[in-house]
């Protein structure tokens, strides 16, 4: 048009200005459109999945006080419970003994997770399922067999369900502490009453836990409490004395004024229906000691306070972040043996920028013919030019980003593969201190946050920057003279860098700590959710999760406001820019020196340079927050890898031993910036021996085995197991020689065949059912929908607590073990289904060394030799028969074990 006369000089300008100016945010559109609109739908939609589920807990719309009364059961149908009748007192203790499957109903119907088939629960006159939320919460409150803390003190635990303005909450509370026998808990513990627990606090024994637990049911006072199996991992003297405090608790005692240790259990009432229904709906109780309010807690032995000072052997507090210098030599090992291939990225973006300068500078040479009068076939041979050039140039583009992406997404998964190695060598003690959020944060949100940095930065960063060198040398070409520009717009350029730089850093270090601390809170409540219900929480937990995650947006906020600073100054520049650009060119067209032509190829050049300019200095943003991030992945691998490799170079691979001795001498150990949990323990475990582990409720036998099994290393002594200390050994050695199973044991997803084969791979589906039938557990496995193909773990078929017990075993006969130390692994399967795990665990133990922690000490009776500890320490070792003639300690937790179980 412009040859023809139909446009004017000016009006071509300024459309090939247009022209070149839309390309980039066109470009951009077209590219991230679609991958955004599919990201935003798939979130949309498991959002909507979680928003749209069944409400789990049936709610009626009764309001108001607590029903009271008695509770009754009318011809209750649930489950396996089928026409059960029952009346309760309004007052007393009433113990309910039922196989597994129909406690879980009875619980179920109780906690309104599952209304009943057909019959109904009562209170008074009350019908249970009528009651809004809150009104059936303070009339039956079912606290869990899981005894879950949140995030806060143990006195914020106990008082969870207390109102803040109760005229009684110090009462309420003291008597709590008491009837739980949870004083000497807190008395044992740094900072009483005050000591931090849950996701990030200190970590807690079982039977400790489940006291707090105990404490926080009994404070909440309400009209009908139901506790499940609350003392499974409490030894049998604190058991008793449980029983008696709650008794005295619940029929409205006096509220205890000083601490005392009843020496006689109370008796309680049993009812037992044939058939497997249940007789009278629970009320158990069972705990251990944690100090009353006021009183300060101190470790003593024999009446001694135990003052050691020992020097720390892992830091604690958060996981470090790594320095500049370490994480960049962390990268460039996860980049080594990928420089042929970084090469060839590099290639085809120099191609591709280069390409890129064909189109301005075409544009400029159809002005200049427009100009000079030209014919339209010379404006037609360089549309075709430029019609290559641009597809050839978007080809090569499409294939350097795409080899860019691959290429640092394989550097990312070695890096997050080498970061999770040295996250599962991490001591249990050093994962405590800082906290399992702040871990899964950096294994979650960091490696998230480096992935999009990747996928969308790197791909961004290497256009850019060839594209902007390519510019550079284009408009040098025209005329030397242009670089001015560059004189006059890079001083911007570095201001603007620096001051983010300066400050960006640390506010995306800031947001990342955040969003750890969000993530303690959130795992918090998902852990405990059965608590969260039972006790009437959600709403606090999600103020918890809302405070956390309105500090996450607080430090977003500041990030966005450093980032709109900083483009601040680069629209500044863009304008300085281009008023040289203009300038310059109307002096060198005006002394003839440049055609108007070139004039206009270098405006469309430095237009181009907006995009890739804005890009990179963009990409500036995702590499901060990514290199932020980064670094605390490299903080995770650093902290790692000081405790071994997976490779053993940090440790000895020996033959396997004839004779499997564990010989463990003087032993003091202290978790980081306490006094000793144990203190000059010495202890020999012969070949084929088993030896139970037993003492009260927080005596250290949890933390001596985790010694013994060498997931703690003591800070005095050695644990030698045949002739090698365990310290010497790489991992995978030590785990195939000593081997840890406790109560708490996970479940992997997938099926239940790769999850046995987590401890065995090569093993083969006879190999599997054998190991199953050995802890009698094929039964069940039978008559799962795929055998052992089912799907179990997260999303799949739903395991019981016995049950998951016994697959942890059955990993146990695949890895093949010489020793093993059995931690409280029969706890969870609650009282019904003791004697069915103890049973699968001595098999699982037969023809290998044993260490076993135990409460219930029928497992104590049947081992070789028995060692009791107490507040650190050994106190009686021997037989059982022999401990029981010395009429000592553990003639005692016989005694009171013996009473319990009397005529059962």
């Amino acid at each position: 048009m412009a040859v023809g006369g139909g446009l004017t000089v000016g009006q071509l300008i300024t459309v090939v200005g247009l022209t070149q100016f839309v390309m980039g945010p066109l470009g951009a559109l077209g590219t991230n459109a679609g991958s955004v609109w599919a990201a935003a739908v798939a979130s949309a939609r498991r959002i909507l999945t979680v928003l749209q589920a069944p409400p789990s807990i049936t709610i009626g719309t009764t309001t108001g006080d607590a029903a009271s009364g008695p509770l009754r059961l009318d011809a209750l149908t649930h489950g396996p419970v089928r026409d059960l009748d029952l009346d309760l007192p309004a007052t007393g203790l009433v113990a309910v003994v039922a196989d597994a499957p129909t406690t879980a109903a009875l619980v179920g119907v109780l906690s309104r997770s599952a209304p009943p088939e057909s019959g109904s629960v009562r209170i008074g006159d009350t019908d249970l399922f009528d009651l809004d939320e809150d009104t059936a919460i303070a009339t039956v409150r079912v606290a869990p067999h899981h005894a879950a803390l949140f995030e806060g003190s143990v006195l914020d635990n106990i008082a969870a369900a207390v109102d803040p303005d109760a005229a009684d909450r110090e009462s309420r509370i003291t008597r709590a502490v008491f009837a739980a026998a949870c004083d000497d808990v807190v008395e044992a513990l740094p900072d009483g009453l005050e000591t931090s627990v849950g996701e990030a606090g200190r970590l807690l024994s079982g039977g400790q836990r489940q006291r707090v637990a105990l404490a926080r049911a009994i404070a909440a006072d309400s009209s009908v409490l139901v506790l499940v199996d609350p003392t499974t991992a409490v030894d049998s003297v604190t058991e008793a004395n449980v029983a008696e405090r709650l008794a005295r608790a619940r029929a409205g005692g006096p509220d205890p004024g000083v601490h005392r240790r009843p020496g006689t259990p109370v008796r309680r009432r049993r009812g037992d229906r044939p058939g497997g229904r249940a007789s009278r709906p629970s009320r158990h109780r069972r705990r251990r000691t944690c100090p009353a309010p006021g009183r300060t807690g101190r470790h003593t032995r024999g009446g001694r306070p135990m003052t050691t000072t020992v020097p720390e052997t892992a830091a604690g507090g958060p996981l470090p972040v790594a320095d500049a210098r370490t994480t960049t030599m962390h990268f460039f090992a996860a980049l080594s043996g990928s420089r042929v291939r970084l090469a060839g990225v590099v290639a085809l973006l120099v191609a591709a920028a280069v390409l890129g300068l064909v189109m301005p500078w075409a544009l400029g040479r159809t002005v200049d013919i427009a100009i000079d009068g030209g014919g339209a076939a010379e404006v037609g041979r360089l549309a075709v030019i430029m019609t290559v050039a641009t597809a050839a140039g978007a080809g090569l583009t499409g294939s350097g980003v795409a080899a860019s992406a691959q290429l640092f997404e394989t550097v990312l998964a070695r890096l997050r593969e080498r970061m999770l190695a040295a996250a599962l060598r991490l001591p249990l003690s050093r994962v405590e201190s800082a906290g399992t959020g702040d871990l899964v944060s950096r294994a979650t949100d960091d490696v998230d946050v480096v992935s999009t940095a990747i996928s969308q930065g790197v791909p961004a960063l290497s256009t850019s920057l060839f594209t902007i060198v390519a510019t550079i040398v284009g408009l040098a070409a025209l005329d030397w003279r242009f670089l001015a520009v560059v004189v006059v717009v890079l001083p911007v350029h570095v201001l603007a860098v620096r001051r983010y730089v300066r400050e960006a850093p640390r506010v995306y270090t800031a947001e990342r700590a955040a969003m750890a601390k969000r993530a303690h809170e959130v795992l918090g409540a998902v852990r405990g959710l059965d608590s969260a219900r039972a006790f009437g929480l959600t709403g606090r937990l999600l103020d918890g999760i809302e405070r956390r995650s309105w500090e996450v947006v607080r430090w977003s906020m500041r990030a966005r406001l450093v980032q709109n600073r900083f483009f601040a100054l680069l629209n500044f520049a863009e304008f300085v820019g281009m008023a040289t650009i203009l300038g310059l060119g109307y002096l060198l067209v005006g002394n003839g020196a440049l055609t108007v032509g070139a004039a206009t190829a270098a405006m469309l050049f430095f237009l181009r340079l907006f995009g890739p300019i804005g890009d990179l200095l963009l990409v500036t943003d995702d590499l901060q927050s990514a290199a932020a991030s980064l670094a605390r992945i490299v903080g995770v691998t650093v902290e790692g890898e000081r405790f071994g490799s997976d490779d053993g170079a940090g440790g000895v691979s020996a033959p396997t031993p004839q004779e499997r001795i564990l010989d463990a001498r003087d032993i003091m150990f202290a978790y980081p910036g306490k006094p000793p949990v144990l203190e000059g323990v010495s202890l020999t475990i012969a070949d084929g021996e088993h030896v139970a582990l037993v003492g009260a409720s927080g005596a250290g036998k949890t933390t001596l085995a985790a010694v013994l099994a060498g997931i703690h290393r003591p800070r005095h002594g050695d644990v030698r197991f045949a002739g090698a200390g365990l310290a010497e050994l790489d991992e995978s050695e030590r785990a195939r020689r000593v081997a840890l199973v406790t109560q708490e044991v996970h479940v992997f997803a997938g099926t239940l065949a790769d999850d046995l084969r987590m401890a065995a791979a090569d093993a083969t589906d006879g190999q599997v059912r054998e190991a199953l039938r050995r802890v009698h557990a094929w039964e069940w496995v039978q008559l799962l929908p795929e055998g052992i193909e089912t799907i179990v773990g997260a999303g799949g078929h739903d395991l019981s607590p016995l049950q998951v017990q016994q697959v942890a075993l059955a990993r146990l006969v695949l890895l093949d073990p010489a020793l093993v130390i059995l931690d409280e692994a029969t706890a969870d399967a609650g009282s019904a289904g003791a004697g069915v795990l103890e049973a699968s665990a001595a098999a699982a133990l037969e023809g290998r060394s044993a260490l076993i922690v135990a409460h219930r000490l029928s497992q104590a009776a049947t081992a070789d030799r028995v060692v009791l500890m107490d507040h650190g320490a050994v106190v009686e070792e021997g037989s059982h028969d022999e401990l029981l003639r010395r009429d000592g300690r553990y003639a005692r937790l016989w005694a009171a074990w013996s009473r319990g179980r009397a005529g059962r």
